[in-house]
C-alpha cells in the first residue's frame, strides 16, 4: 500500500474534509428547496439564487476534492488532470457570475438556463478525473456514474430551455438533478472517507 495513506498527518486531514462535504450536502438540500419553492412560484428571483447556492457547493466540492487530492495522493498532475480535479472549482465560479448577473435582472430566464449546461458540464468533466482518483482507497467506485448521469441531464434540460421550451421550469428541474446528483455522490465519498479514517 501506498506509504502516504497510512501517514497519521493525512488521516489527521481527513477532518476537515469530512466536515467541508456535511456543508455541501446541507447547500445541495438547500438548493433543492429553493428550486421546488421557483417551481411553484415561477419566480426568478429565487431561481437566481438556486443558482447561487449551487455554485457554492460546486465551488466548496472542487477545492475540497482538489485540497484532499493534493494532501493524500502527493503524485504530480499532468495539465489535463489538474482541469479535470478542478472543473467543479471552474463551474462553481461561472456559476456564480451567471446567478448574480441573474439576480441583477440581465437575461435571467437565459442566464439560468446556461447555469444549468455549465453546471452539467463540470459534473462531467470532473467525473473524467474519478477513475483515476479512485485508486486511492479512501474512495469507492459509483461516483463517476452518478455524476455524468447528473451532468448529462442537467445538460439536455438546459439545451431544451434555451431552446424555449418551457425554460424556467426545465433550468429548475436541471438544478434539482444536478444538486440531487452532487448530494449523493457526496454521501458516499464522504462515507469512504469516514471508513477509512476509522481503518486508520
Amino acid at each position: 500500500m501506498d506509504e502516504t495513506f497510512e501517514n497519521p498527518k493525512v488521516v489527521r486531514e481527513d477532518r476537515p474534509f469530512l466536515t467541508g462535504y456535511m456543508i455541501i450536502g446541507i447547500l445541495c438540500a438547500i438548493a433543492i428547496a429553493l428550486a421546488i419553492v421557483g417551481l411553484a412560484s415561477y419566480s426568478l428571483m429565487v431561481s437566481a439564487i438556486t443558482v447561487i447556492v449551487l455554485a457554492a457547493a460546486f465551488l466548496l466540492e472542487g477545492s475540497s476534492m482538489v485540497k484532499f487530492f493534493q494532501t493524500s495522493h502527493r503524485k504530480s498532475e499532468t495539465a489535463m488532470e489538474t482541469f479535470e480535479l478542478s472543473a467543479e472549482v471552474i463551474g462553481g465560479a461561472a456559476g456564480l457570475v451567471l446567478g448574480i448577473l441573474a439576480l441583477a435582472d440581465i437575461l435571467p430566464v437565459t442566464l439560468i438556463a446556461v447555469s444549468a449546461i455549465v453546471y452539467g458540464a463540470a459534473l462531467i468533466l470532473g467525473s473524467a478525473f474519478a477513475p483515476r482518483f479512485e485508486e486511492s482507497p479512501q474512495i469507492k467506485s459509483g461516483r463517476t456514474s452518478l455524476e455524468i448521469l447528473a451532468g448529462v441531464v442537467g445538460v439536455i434540460l438546459g439545451i431544451l430551455a434555451l431552446m424555449n421550451i418551457n425554460p424556467l421550469a426545465l433550468s429548475l428541474i436541471a438544478m434539482i438533478v444536478l444538486a440531487v446528483g452532487t448530494f449523493l455522490t457526496e454521501i458516499s465519498i464522504k462515507n469512504s472517507v469516514s471508513k477509512s479514517y476509522v481503518r486508520h
